[in-house]
């Protein structure tokens, strides 16, 4: 047996939110980024609020889950 759930959840990200997340993948972490990650913080910050001016995005992401059991 088969199941899908799925759920639209809409959240607000400040500029914050978006570098912080930005610095917790592998390929952008601290360790990777070492002596530039203060230059890529200042640029996605940079460009993040030249695409927005108030600092605020709208994440709209889908929750899903995909459940089997026996039956």
């Amino acid at each position: 047996m088969v199941e899908s759930v799925g759920v639209f959840v809409r959240n607000t990200l400040a500029i914050d939110d978006i570098i912080g997340r930005a610095l917790s993948f592998s390929a952008t972490s601290p360790e990777k980024l070492g002596e530039r990650q203060g230059a890529f913080e200042r640029d996605l910050r940079n460009e993040l609020t030249r695409l927005s001016p108030d600092g605020r995005f709208t994440e709209i992401a889908e929750i899903y889950a995909l459940v089997a059991r026996r039956p």
